[in-house]
């Protein structure tokens, strides 16, 4: 099961009232990614139905609660056993994953903050935390009286990696502010924005003016 709320309290439902004393923390366990128990409170029972107060086993992880995109496992132990001492044919677990309320993060960008001597024909490169999605995203890059505004695209190298193609050279020597906002992750957290500078090579040659004194 995917997407799950981090508010989610992993819950069984027996077809039959269960002996308490056989639900404790090491017959009921709520295991991480890295296969390490989970903090919690174990209880058992169901206030909404009368008729079966004893047929619930809840996990409510102790606060904060679970993880942002977080594999999990709620393993309950064959040594359970109801009020005759029967005990369950063997262990049964449910293996979910939260859902991602996570912005993606910037890593790096080329050129990096306040980069110098760039060559003017540079493709700017943004690497993410993450797989994302640069549709609604935007990278501007202005400079002097300049705008260049285009569409990002993922680098066919890397999907935590976005490209963007200036549509002509930049100018020589001048320094250039980049922005890119509006970055998505694959479960359309949006990312925070990012500015940073840089400033390209100058790559004129000089001129000279000659003159004779009288």
């Amino acid at each position: 099961t995917n997407d799950v709320s981090l508010a989610t309290v992993p819950t069984a439902t027996f077809n039959k009232i269960i002996n308490s004393a056989t639900v404790n923390p090491t017959t009921v366990k709520l295991l991480d990614s890295s296969n390490q128990p989970v903090q919690g409170t174990i209880a058992l029972g169901e206030t909404g139905d009368p008729a079966a107060p004893q047929s619930v086993v809840t996990f409510t992880p102790t606060a904060p609660g679970l993880a942002s995109f977080t594999s999990y496992t709620f393993l309950l132990s064959q040594s359970i056993a109801d009020d005759n001492g029967n005990t369950m044919g063997g262990d049964v677990s449910l293996h979910f994953t939260t859902l991602d309320n996570v912005p993606p993060v910037v890593q790096t960008v080329y050129p990096a903050n306040g980069a110098i001597e760039i060559p003017i024909d540079v493709v700017p490169r943004v690497a993410f935390n993450e797989n994302v999605d640069p549709t609604p995203g935007t990278i501007r890059i202005t400079g002097g009286a300049a705008l260049i505004e285009g569409t990002p695209v993922i680098s066919p190298m890397d999907p935590k990696q976005i490209l963007f193609q200036p549509p002509s050279l930049l100018a020589t020597d001048t320094r250039y502010t980049i922005t890119i906002s509006g970055v998505e992750d694959l479960h359309h957290n949006v990312m925070a924005t990012w500015t940073g500078t840089f400033s390209t090579s100058d790559t004129l040659p000089p001129t000279v003016s000659l003159s004779i004194s009288p």
